[in-house]
């Protein structure tokens, strides 16, 4: 009977928030398309932590219900839409948000303070690479009441829903803090740092599980990962967890990792959990399946088992991996074998000196060695991301890297599989970098280094005022301004080398110069004329049209099946459960 089910549904134990860059100025302009140029992402920064899946599939696999909630995706869909809309439908025991990228901050404090007003007895927990931090500042907020430190937070949650559901004592839950009841912080330290995480499954297919599991449709659509994932679908795939490369302004660098994480070493996945996480996600769709991290570093042996395991897949889904140094033409022989491969690294410059002070340690020669290789290996489309904002770097460096740019394509790019991109590097300098622990020392000025720093900064009218640093060769509206400048000219490259038509590369170049006047004139009318125009990776149609070619229809149905059936168990042992309040 679905009116029975509907009216003794019970709460979802653990529901997983990603909120909005702000819910202040959902519109801000230009954040799609100068900050988040490379990822599949809006102004609201929608795409929310892999750690959201391993979490929610670990948790279910331990006997708990877990949903995920993108208000970040509803905000970029429908900007108007109060999130107190959406809050007072949700019932959760326990509420997992994540501060992860520091561009959140806003957003996090804002939703911990709405959801606390609407439901006061809900544990809200706040995890992630910022939060782990920032976790004494996070606990004067009284609308938060745990911390979840760490890189591998999976178990820590599992022994925090054991103790808040089932009873037990909050010290024994690793890497948690939190506030006793007379306001005094109170914290477990930080030692749950796995060398092995094979058992953490980045499960695209738990997703449509999950959502068939708790007869929740609007689930479906609010754990999407971005905005364009129905258009245009892709998964990504890590590798591991730490990271051995020193990239100044990086929140997962070796520093960060070591001084915030307590990560003394990388933890790697096998090739067997790699692949496993990849056919996962292949389960369901046909888009881009993303490797990240550099498959170069566990060794030789490591990429030829995972290139000749996804070769065995026998599946037609585009790979996308990544390297941090120039790989050799064996690594790219074995890659290609494997599929259809895209090969993405980031060089910064063309000036080798600004490259390594940055902590990219190779040559142009090595760089341009690697992009022949990939390309007679037989690598499908070679992208190399340049960036602005390099301590040393000034406008006349800049474009000298466009007209590096120049000189690859016209090397590299007549069979139209070489990309080259450049865009400002970050929009703040990441808590844990060696440049946010000591900004002098390496040519920076930040203008964010506590919470409320990043909160009142992403409050700004533009993404040219949220912008949170400067050099000391480059103050930020020079930053800004060249950012136009390059972006304009390569685009003009990639006209004139058949990577992009004489029509939308006027188009684009009309909307930029409209976006600087406005950013010039703090005009907020033209703010919200322009915002999302365009996308480096969609086309122009928006909201949720769904490709139905770009998925696998079985795949998903299976998925549905699967949690069905879990459903039904649930029903006559009386835990039937939803995030919602109102469902049917």
């Amino acid at each position: 009977n679905i009116c029975y089910i509907s009216k003794h549904m019970k709460s979802v134990d653990l529901l997983l928030l990603h909120p909005p860059a702000t819910f202040r100025s959902p519109t801000r302009l230009g954040l799609h398309n100068m900050i988040a140029a490379s990822v599949p992402s809006t102004a609201a920064f929608e795409i929310y932590p892999l750690g959201f899946l391993s979490i929610g599939e670990y948790l279910e696999r331990h006997g708990y219900h877990v949903s995920i909630c993108n208000l970040a995706l509803l905000n970029a869909v429908m900007p108007s839409i109060r999130p107190e809309t959406i809050i007072r439908r949700i019932q959760a025991r326990i509420v997992g948000i994540d501060l992860h990228w520091a561009t959140h901050t806003d957003g996090v404090l804002e939703l911990a303070k709405i959801f606390k007003n609407i439901h006061p007895n809900t544990h809200i927990v706040v995890g992630g690479f910022t939060a782990s931090a920032f976790w004494r500042e996070l606990l004067s907020y009284p609308d938060i009441d745990f911390v979840m430190r760490g890189d591998s937070t999976e178990y820590p949650f599992l022994c925090l829903l054991n103790v808040l559901i089932g009873g037990g004592n909050l010290n024994e839950v690793p890497n948690l803090a939190w506030r006793d009841n007379d306001d005094s912080i109170l914290t477990t330290g930080l030692e749950w740092v796995p060398d092995n995480i094979d058992d953490y499954r980045t499960d695209y297919a738990w997703g449509i599980r999950s959502a068939a599991r708790h007869i929740d449709p609007v689930n479906v659509l609010l754990s999407i990962p971005y905005r364009d994932w129905l258009t245009n679908p892709s998964a990504a795939v890590l590798t591991q967890r730490g990271c051995s490369n020193n990239c100044l302004i990086c929140g997962g660098s070796a520093n960060a990792y070591l001084n915030i994480f307590n990560r003394k070493r990388t933890a790697v996945k096998s090739p067997g959990a790699v692949i496993r996480d990849v056919a996962s996600a292949a389960r369901i769709l046909r888009g881009r399946i993303f490797i990240g991290s550099d498959l170069q570093e566990p060794g030789e042996e490591y990429y030829h088992e995972v290139f000749q395991r996804y070769e065995s897949l026998r599946i037609n889904n585009p790979l996308t991996i990544e390297v941090i140094q120039p790989a050799p033409s064996e690594f790219f022989e074995a890659a290609a074998e494997a599929g259809s491969v895209t090969l993405q690294m980031s060089a910064e410059s063309h000036d080798e000196d600004l490259r390594m002070r940055f902590g990219r340690n190779y040559t142009n020669d090595a760089l341009e060695g690697m992009i022949g290789a990939a390309l007679d290996a037989g690598i499908k489309a070679v992208r190399i991301f340049f960036g602005i904002g390099l301590p040393g770097q000034d406008t006349d460096s800049v474009m000298e890297t466009v007209n590096y740019c120049g000189e690859l394509l016209s090397r590299f790019g007549r069979d139209g599989r070489f990309f080259p991109f450049i865009s400002v590097l970050a929009p703040y300098i990441e808590p844990g970098s060696c440049a946010f622990d000591e900004p002098e020392r390496y040519g920076y000025r930040s203008f964010c280094s506590t919470l409320e720093d990043y909160r009142n900064s992403m409050r700004q009218y533009s993404w040219a005022q949220s912008f949170g640093y400067e050099t000391y060769d480059m103050e930020r509206s020079v930053i800004i301004e060249t950012t136009y400048k390059a972006t304009i000219e390569l685009n003009r490259l990639h006209e004139r080398h058949n990577l992009i038509t004489a029509r939308n590369r006027q188009r684009e170049e009309e909307r930029l110069k409209r976006e600087w006047q406005a950013v010039q004139r703090k005009s907020t009318h033209q703010v919200r004329c322009i915002v999302g125009e365009s996308s480096l990776y969609t086309s122009r149609l928006r909201g949720f049209f769904i490709k139905p070619f770009a998925f696998h229809p079985f795949g998903i149905l299976n998925e549905v099946c699967v949690g069905l059936r879990r459903f039904f168990s649930d029903m006559f042992t009386g835990k039937v459960k939803s995030p919602w309040k109102f469902i049917i």
